[in-house]
């Protein structure tokens, strides 16, 4: 896990580049879109391990159910939806 943890902090950083530049052209917007490709599929998997998934995903899914059957959103998504957040806000700005 600590490598995950590594690759996601790298790829925090470069979309911290990008945003803090104040412009987003057509190919950042690629660049971006694939900077948070990553981090999703790293939270992802953070997540299946800290749920105890062996290799069977189906058996980690159904687990993350509440009480009134409804599934769990708490797997990494508040912070990517933060980042993507503010990327909307660095957009707006620029005009």
């Amino acid at each position: 896990m600590e490598h995950l943890d590594k690759a996601y902090d790298m790829l925090d950083r470069e979309l911290e580049k990008i945003v803090g530049n104040g412009s987003i052209t057509g190919s950042s917007v690629e660049m971006i879109d694939k900077l948070t490709h990553g981090m999703k599929n790293i939270l992802t998997v953070e997540a299946m391990c800290d749920n105890g998934a062996s290799g069977d995903w189906r058996n980690s899914y159904a687990q993350k159910r509440n009480a009134r059957g409804q599934y769990s959103r708490d797997d990494g998504r508040d912070q990517l939806m933060h980042k993507i957040d503010e990327l909307r806000n660095a957009v707006g700005r620029m005009g």
